[in-house]
């Protein structure tokens, strides 16, 4: 896990805005302030991290059974992809449930 904050968020903000694209945006650009150090209780498998507000946040995830070594039978990577979110419905209208797309 990593958190990055972001520099010129406003300037990050207005691309996305206006192309939807991280990737295009580049935001390795804007990722690239201070790092936070992650706290000994959340390091470790999880199903839940706190995002911090104004930083990039990584994570690894596994995609596998729990009790065994074995893959699923699917691609994770495949469209269309998965949903992150807030477990308080009102969020949902605050952008705290976005798509996320894996990438290998």
């Amino acid at each position: 896990m990593d958190q990055t904050e972001l520099i010129n968020i406003e300037e990050f903000k207005a691309c996305m805005n206006k192309s939807n694209d991280a990737i295009k945006c580049k935001i390795n650009k804007y990722a690239s302030g201070k790092k936070l150090e992650v706290p000994a209780q959340l390091k470790g498998w999880k199903n839940v991290y706190k995002m911090t507000p104004g930083y990039v946040t990584k994570i690894l995830v596994r995609f596998a059974y729990i009790h065994s070594n074995a893959s699923y039978a699917f691609d994770a990577t495949a469209e269309p992809g998965y949903v992150y979110h807030c477990h308080i419905l009102d969020h949902e209208d605050n952008v705290m449930m976005r798509p996320l797309k894996l990438i290998l």
